[in-house]
């Protein structure tokens, strides 16, 4: 049974798709915010930065577990919380400050529009984000 956001096919979201995985991908996002953050934050903030990089699967993970939610296109499949969107979250905030609110915004958009993520599931991995990183900015 599909359900009515994953029948959302628009062709204009296909470079969403491609914006998606440089933001939100976990090997992407391990692969450059690491060095991103390890250059332009100060030395404290910067390890932290890049240990909650590290750690943010292991934590989504273990709320995917506890959570039990599918996602609308394979409800076997967990889906909450939506772990591009803590990655964006957490390479965005701290490198770009207010304008992190963009890529964020658009990575959530995106994995809903495309199915693959409840609305919910979405704020919940900007939540998560928002927890390892916010700590750390202070």
């Amino acid at each position: 049974m599909q359900t009515w956001i994953s029948r959302v096919s628009v062709p204009w979201l296909k470079p969403l798709a491609l914006l998606n995985v440089l933001c939100g991908d976990e090997g992407m996002v391990t692969a450059l915010a690491i060095p991103l953050a390890l250059f332009v934050l100060p030395v404290p903030a910067n390890l932290f930065v890049a240990l909650a990089v590290l750690a943010s699967p292991r934590i989504e993970q273990g709320l995917k577990e506890l959570c039990h939610r599918g996602r609308p296109r394979d409800p076997n499949e967990l889906g909450f919380p939506s772990g591009d969107c803590s990655m964006v979250t957490l390479w965005s905030v701290p490198v770009l400050g207010w304008w992190a609110a963009a890529p964020i915004f658009l990575v959530a958009w995106a994995r809903v529009a495309r199915g693959a993520h409840w609305p919910l599931d979405t704020v919940g991995g900007v939540a998560l984000g928002l927890s390892l990183v916010l700590p750390i900015l202070r």
